[in-house]
Parts: structure tokens; C-alpha cells; sequence
């Protein structure tokens, strides 16, 4: 799960929370049992209540009936719980200070300060639980990382046939803010399964093609996880698109609804809501190795900022950099390669890494500073400015490939993980 889609499933949380803090909760009832957890009944109403005014306020357009709303909440809840669950099981948290961070952006991206952001709730409970569920949906985003990134393999011949493409160019340097609708499969479908689900997708087809709102239609049919946002990717680069929309996505122009087409999933439809960019440019390109110190169980932010300046001097009193990030710096892909991070192009970091990267001169070593990652020095080996060489278009290749299979491979995932798991729904 990408930031963006945080930022948003948070934001209708935002919109409103103030609605569901003040509806009335009814004696509460299991609904669901998950593994070794239930889901309640005021957890669903909490969260219909949430959505269904998120919906409104993003997409004016007439609600589809409640029941169709009730299971789409219902199984996006499972699918948390179960995800939750093997995040625990694996060790995965998340610091307070990456949770305020991206609390931060949530209040940026609403044109409000954290203290007004912070204001804007009735109550410091209904905060905290704001607070618990953006650690949920980066606690999730952090496990699918994970485990479905180690499923995607880029080869090199990946890399040439996407070059010699007709269309990579244009995707590369390309966004895209795609809508999308889903009618899923289940796993070795037989030939009545298959049929079922084509005409349904061809009803659906022939809805949008009729003048039903695109959003509206995604609500009640698409079973994605983007369905409650009425099938809303957002804004996307070429290379965050999965891998069965690249041809599509080439032929389409902006309001477009392409025919349902098949994939492992399922049927897929999408429209093309807009585009931009698409014109190559010059680039500025920093040279640099970093070391990286981690906060953990057992030590502290504190911790991590001592050690951090404790490096700093040993740099200073002539210590080899790269000796140093061998042996300290907790980035296990750059720390064997003396914490060499290669050229890095901009919008490729976190904001705090590049804004000290921009202002560190050539051959210096920056001051400790701190990201949401921990405390970081960086030492900068050269800038220059660079047109799209072939080595950095095989770079944005490898990164192209691996993040258009990577939607696609989560759906194949999410569906695996919830096969997997003992599911008992007690009311409906």
C-alpha cells in the first residue's frame, strides 16, 4: 500500500469521524470470527458509518443499497483482520514518530496545520483512535511490501523487451489517475464460473457505456480493494500501474472506458479519469552513501541519535566513510556496499534525506539528521545534471516492472491469505 492510498483512506476517516463518534451503538453482537479474533457489530457500524459519509463527500452521486455496502465493508474488514495478524506474528511495527509523520501529511494535504488538524476532532479519544487506525493501514502496507514484493522477480530480459516497447517511453514519464472495477474469480474456475462473471462484466460495461456513473457502478459491483473509493486508483506514474493495464492504458484517451478484459483475478474495467506529463527532461543527480541507524527494541531514538553523532566525529577525525557503514549503518542494501546508494534522481527519497543531500556540497559529510527511517549522515560523492541515459531509463524500467506486477500480485495475495484463513460469519 502506497502512501497516497493511506492519505486517502484516511482522509474519508477524517471527513467523517465527527458523523460516526455520535451514532448510537447498539448492544454489541459477533459478526465475524477471524482466526483467533472477532469482528464486532459496532466495528461494522463504526466503519459503515465512516464510509458511507466518506462516499458522500467524495462522490455525490446516489449510494448502492446497503447490503451491497455492508459486505464490501464487511470483507475489507477480514481481510485487515487477517493481514493485522500476520503482521503481529512477523514482528512488524511502526514508530510513533512515522505515524505523526504521516498524520502531518494528512493535515498538509487538507491545507490544515497538525494543531488545527488536531483540533478538528470532538475529542482526544476520537484522535486516538484516528491515530490507531493510520498505524493499522501502515502496519498493513508495510506487511504487503513484504510478502508480496518477495513473489515479483525483474529480469534483465524483463528490462530489454519493456525498453524495445512501443509504449515505454510514454508510461515511464507519464501519471495516470486511473478508475477501476474488479469482478473477481475464485481460483481454478470452471467454464459456468467464467461465463457468470463476463456477463456480468459486460452488464457493467454496457451500464457506463449507457451514462452511469463510473464511480457509482464501482461502488456496487467492484470487489477490489479501491471499490469503496469508487474504484479510485488516484494519481499513479506508468510504473505503478499493474501489469495487465499497460497495453490498455496506452490506447485509451482521458474519459475513456475500456472493455472488460480478463486477468488471473478476474474481469477487469477501467477509465482513464486523466493524464499528464509524458515529456522527457533533464534531471539533477546526487552521488551519494549514507549510513543509517535504526531505532528498536532496545534502542531508542535517543539511542540512535548519540550513536549517530558518535559516527560523525569518527568521519571527521579521518575515518573511512564507507568503513564506517560496513559496520554500523542498519540499510542492509546499501551498508555492504560502504552505504552507496548510487545516483539518486529527485522525488526518489524522503523529503528530510533530500532536503540535507540538496544542501550538503560536494566531497562533505552532512550533520546527523533524522527521517522517519532514523538517524542518517550522508556524504555526498558527486552531483551532476543528466539527461533520461540508458542507465537510468533501465533503472525507471526495473522500477516500472516490478510496481505495475505489484497490484496485481496483491490481489493474488489477498485472496490466497484469506483462503488460508478459518473465516466464520455469524450474521450478515
Amino acid at each position: 500500500m502506497t502512501c497516497k492510498n493511506i492519505i486517502f483512506g484516511v482522509f474519508m476517516l477524517f471527513s467523517a469521524w465527527s458523523t460516526a463518534s455520535n451514532q448510537a451503538q447498539p448492544i454489541d453482537t459477533v459478526v465475524a470470527i477471524v482466526n483467533d479474533h472477532v469482528i464486532l457489530q459496532s466495528e461494522i457500524d463504526d466503519r459503515m458509518a465512516q464510509i458511507i459519509e466518506g462516499i458522500k463527500a467524495n462522490n455525490p452521486t446516489e449510494l448502492p443499497p446497503h447490503s451491497i455496502i455492508y459486505t464490501q465493508v464487511l470483507d475489507r474488514m477480514i481481510v485487515e483482520e487477517i493481514q493485522i495478524q500476520m503482521a503481529k506474528q512477523a514482528g512488524i511495527r511502526v514508530s510513533d514518530e512515522q505515524i505523526n509523520r504521516a498524520i502531518e501529511k494528512i493535515a498538509k494535504a487538507n491545507q490544515l496545520s497538525l494543531e488545527q488538524f488536531h483540533e478538528s476532532f470532538p475529542s482526544a479519544k476520537e484522535f486516538q483512535a484516528f491515530h490507531q487506525q493510520i498505524e493499522r493501514e501502515m502496519i498493513i502496507g508495510e506487511l504487503q511490501q513484504k510478502q508480496v514484493g518477495r513473489r515479483i522477480h525483474v529480469s534483465e530480459q524483463d528490462i530489454q523487451n519493456f525498453l524495445s516497447s512501443a509504449v515505454a517511453h510514454q508510461v515511464i514519464a507519464s501519471e495516470y489517475r486511473i478508475g477501476h472495477i474488479l469482478i473477481p474469480l475464485p481460483e481454478s474456475p470452471d467454464n459456468r464460473t467464467i461465463g457468470e462473471a463476463e456477463n456480468l462484466s459486460q452488464k457493467v460495461y454496457e451500464e457506463i457505456r449507457k451514462g452511469t456513473d463510473f464511480q457509482q457502478v464501482a461502488l456496487t459491483f467492484s470487489r477490489d480493494q479501491y471499490a469503496l473509493e469508487g474504484g479510485d486508483l488516484g494519481w499513479r506514474q506508468g510504473n505503478q500501474l499493474p501489469t495487465i493495464f499497460e497495453g490498455k492504458v496506452s490506447t485509451l484517451q482521458v474519459g475513456d472506458v475500456s472493455q472488460p478484459f480478463r486477468s488471473a483475478s478476474g474481469f477487469h474495467i477501467i477509465k482513464l479519469i486523466d493524464k499528464k506529463g509524458g515529456a522527457e527532461k533533464i534531471v539533477n543527480q546526487t552521488q551519494v552513501q549514507h549510513i543509517l541507524i535504526k531505532p528498536n527494541e532496545i534502542r531508542s531514538q535517543q539511542a540512535c541519535h548519540e550513536l549517530a553523532k558518535e559516527i560523525y566525529q569518527k568521519v571527521h577525525k579521518g575515518e573511512e566513510f564507507s568503513e564506517l557503514a560496513k559496520i554500523y549503518s542498519d540499510d542492509p542494501g546499501s551498508a555492504s556496499r560502504g552505504g552507496d546508494l548510487g545516483w539518486v534522481s529527485p522525488n526518489q527519497m524522503v523529503p528530510e534525506f533530500e532536503k540535507v543531500m540538496s544542501h550538503t556540497a560536494v566531497s562533505q559529510v552532512s550533520p546527523p539528521f533524522q527521517s522517519p527511517f532514523g538517524w542518517h549522515i550522508l556524504k555526498v560523492i558527486e552531483k551532476r545534471h543528466q539527461d533520461l541515459s540508458i542507465s537510468l531509463r533501465q533503472e525507471q524500467a526495473q522500477q516500472f516492472i516490478f510496481k505495475k506486477k505489484f497490484d496485481e500480485e496483491l490481489n493474488l495475495w489477498l485472496r490466497e491469505i484469506k483462503g488460508d484463513s478459518f473465516i466464520e460469519i455469524k450474521k450478515r
